[in-house]
């Protein structure tokens, strides 16, 4: 079964209907969401559900693996019970089965089911009730962010649950097209960045400047970590100047400091090297590790724990990959690189 087969599919038990993700899907992952879970609403990723469970787990099929992204989208009750009927309809459709960027419990819960596990990066905690400009600490910041700010960068906030304004959305799509037009090297992403498609619990913080959008924050409300809030992207265009990221984020910190929100997520930041793993071969292991060091290479991923400690990190989640499969081999990386949308 090829991934061109399934994609815009929605599972349902054993059945299989078209459609885009529902408002409920939608609420699912607000409730229920960590940092990838966003990604199950894309119409490339496909959603298995059971009748007498309130929650949906999403996927994506590629090499003959089904590749699960994130924790599954219910109460914790019960996830066991979705994760093992999702392993009897992968096993009908002879789909082995990967689990990405998940959380140490669900390692602990499936550990009886497959046969390894790796920790690859960090799920990244801020705070903004603890303001990364105060003291002599934020000095270097506030010199950042002051030099946008005297350019005449200005920021202005847009609330995914109030009015629509069409205008606006589409000055935002042209600078979506500018950055990612500008962007060189391979590429690691784990979806499209269509922001206006599901609104409900999203914010954007918008930069302008001389007329132009130049900049996008995107606040998306989750539940994983203690965080209600995922710092899903931030970037600016070729043509904005200096720092603006960084005004962007402090902006955003503010705003959300008001509000008396304590912690928020940073995203997912992998590690230079594997962590720990669980239940790999001396071999297998190597090759995972020595697959990793290349993948880093080729797009340097961690140095985003350098650029998010200017803004405080006031904790770690680790954050896994998990195998149904004793063996890792050559197809089972191309179905990684696939699911995370490699391109160079």
């Amino acid at each position: 079964m090829s991934s061109n087969e399934i994609s815009d599919l929605k599972i349902i038990g054993d059945q299989i209907a078209l459609g885009p993700a529902s408002e409920a899907d939608v609420d699912l992952v607000r409730r229920y969401g960590g940092p990838i879970s966003h990604s199950a609403l894309l119409p490339t990723c496909s959603l298995f559900r059971v009748p007498d469970i309130e929650g949906v787990l999403g996927f994506r099929v590629h090499h003959g693996y089904a590749v699960v992204l994130g924790d599954p989208l219910c109460q914790e009750s019960h996830q066991e019970r979705l994760i093992s009927a999702f392993l009897e309809y992968t096993s009908r459709k002879r789909l082995s089965v990967i689990f990405v960027v998940v959380s140490r419990r669900l390692v602990e819960m499936t550990l009886e089911k497959f046969s390894s596990a790796v920790q690859f990066g960090d799920l990244l905690i801020g705070s903004p009730l603890k303001d990364p400009e105060a003291g002599s600490r934020g000095s270097h910041l506030r010199t950042s962010v002051r030099f946008p700010q005297k350019m005449g960068v200005t920021i202005s906030f847009y609330d995914g649950d109030g009015s629509v304004d069409d205008a606006l959305e589409s000055r935002i799509a042209s600078a979506v097209d500018r950055w990612r037009s500008s962007r060189q090297g391979c590429q690691l992403h784990i979806g499209s960045h269509h922001f206006f498609r599901n609104r409900r619990g999203c914010r954007w913080f918008i930069a302008e400047f001389e007329g132009k959008v130049i900049g996008v924050l995107a606040l998306l409300r989750v539940n994983h970590a203690g965080c209600p809030w995922l710092i899903d992207l931030v970037f600016s265009t070729p043509d904005a100047p200096p720092h603006t990221n960084e005004f962007l984020i402090v902006t955003a910190f503010r705003r959300l400091r008001e509000e008396g929100v304590e912690l928020l997520s940073y995203g997912v930041a992998p590690s230079a090297a594997l962590g720990e793993m669980i239940g790999f071969r001396p071999f297998a292991a190597f090759l995972a590790r020595t697959f990793y060091t290349l993948a880093t290479r080729l797009v340097p991923q961690h140095g985003k724990i350098r650029f998010w400690k200017k803004f405080g990190v006031a904790g770690k989640e680790p954050l896994y990959l998990v195998f149904q499969e004793p063996r890792i081999g050559i197809r089972t990386f191309r179905a990684l690189l696939e699911a995370f949308n490699f391109s160079i």
